[in-house]
C-alpha cells in the first residue's frame, strides 16, 4: 500500500471556490486509491465532512 502527500486544488464544501492544500494519497492496489484532505481542525468538522478528511495527530 502506497501512502504519499501531495499538493492539490481542493474545493470548499460550503461555498464556491477552493485553494491548494496538502492531501494524503493512499493507493491500495493497481485499481484502487483514495485521496484525503488534511486538516488540523478535524474534531470541529461534522461527521459528513470528516469522512472526506484524514485527521492529523501529534
Amino acid at each position: 500500500m502506497a501512502k504519499k502527500l501531495y499538493w492539490a486544488y481542493v474545493s470548499f464544501v460550503d461555498q464556491p471556490g477552493g485553494k491548494e492544500r496538502p492531501v494524503l494519497y493512499v493507493r491500495e492496489n493497481q485499481d484502487s486509491y483514495f485521496v484525503y484532505r488534511l486538516t488540523t481542525k478535524f474534531a470541529n468538522e461534522s461527521p459528513q465532512i470528516q469522512k472526506n478528511y484524514f485527521e492529523i495527530l501529534d
